[in-house]
């Protein structure tokens, strides 16, 4: 899928991607899940939930246990408070 975009001759290269990211990025509140990795203390980003409804259940649901780091992001696109959560995982069904 193409955008268009409005072109000036004035408009740089940078310019032009930051128009492009506007029109495709979320424009809603959201939640990035990043999960940490205990022998490097580096993040894997793991995907994006909203925020209205989100629960910390349905993290361990999706991703199983383990620590992982929630960073919000405003409607602006602007990073808001973050948390590190330790969740443990679901216990295995018998049958």
């Amino acid at each position: 899928m193409r955008h268009k975009v409005p072109q000036t001759p004035a408009m740089s290269e940078l310019e032009q991607l930051k128009a492009i990211m506007e029109e495709v990025s979320p424009r809603e509140p959201h939640i990035r899940i990043y999960r940490v990795i205990p022998e490097t203390k580096k993040h894997k980003f793991l995907g994006t939930a909203g925020v209205n409804g989100f629960s910390l259940d349905d993290v361990r649901e999706w991703h199983g246990g383990g620590t992982f780091l929630l960073r919000t992001v405003r409607s602006d696109g602007k990073y808001g408070p973050s948390r590190v959560v330790r969740i443990a995982s679901l216990p295995l069904k018998r049958y």
